[in-house]
């Protein structure tokens, strides 16, 4: 090969790697803008939800109960179904939440498909209630501001993790069960990183690197009295 074709080979082979470089970063960029963009419309998301259930709760004595039994016991609805209005209210959304029956169960076929109709149906994150006989909210009755002794500040009401496999209007949450761990279907709930925490006073942190066990334990119960550390996400 001859110097000069040769040294044009390898400017040409040098611009190819920094055209790649190139390519490579603003992709990584693009993503990273993606990633906070839908980190802020979810803290804001949460902080909507939490306003809501406070509203319900002045209008109403207490939260709503984390789901809606009809006289049989079967599920009829999800909190995140019956705040719909006062969603939409604090939200100003255009977003179609009456398109929900309430009159119907949640797994009928309109109710099915109303969740097509307002961004919450198709969240990248899965918004949950902390479910438990000494959690936040309790399995078959309702909670009141009062019941909070350990302090609103202190108590883990709603959970977000990323997507996970049900549906907005499906009455399923995060449970607290015997060994303090949090499940979802039985299963332990993912928490090792993006995790939204929301307290009952409506502070929204979002933990990107998970939560740790000790921090989360004290947190996840209403009147046990523990002490919760500090703890910056």
């Amino acid at each position: 090969m001859e110097p000069s074709t040769r040294k044009n080979w390898l400017v040409a082979v040098l611009f190819g790697v920094i055209g790649i470089c190139v390519c490579v970063l603003v992709v990584d960029v693009a993503a990273r803008v993606r990633h906070g963009k839908m980190m802020m419309q979810t803290h804001n998301d949460l902080k909507w939800i939490v306003i809501a259930l406070h509203d319900y709760h002045d209008a109403h004595g207490h939260f709503p109960p984390p789901v809606i039994r009809d006289d049989d016991g079967s599920a009829m609805h999800s909190w995140r179904s019956v705040i719909q209005d006062e969603l939409r209210n604090v939200a100003k959304t255009e977003d179609r939440f009456d398109a929900y029956d309430l009159s119907q169960p949640w797994d009928a076929p309109t109710n099915r498909t109303s969740s097509s109709q307002h961004r919450f149906g198709s969240h990248p994150y899965r918004i949950l209630a902390v479910v438990g006989e000494n959690a936040a909210w309790h399995p078959t009755r309702t909670r009141s501001l009062a019941d909070f002794s350990d302090g609103t500040s202190n108590t883990i009401f709603l959970i977000a993790v990323p997507r996970s496999n049900c549906a907005w209007h499906e009455p399923v949450d995060a449970m607290v069960n015997e060994s303090g761990k949090l499940t979802i279907n039985n299963e332990d709930l993912d928490l090792s990183s993006d995790v939204f925490l929301v307290t009952a006073d409506g502070t929204v942190n979002c933990a990107a690197n998970g939560v740790p066990t000790e921090v989360l334990s004290p947190l996840l119960t209403i009147n046990a009295g523990d002490t919760v550390g500090d703890w910056h996400p």
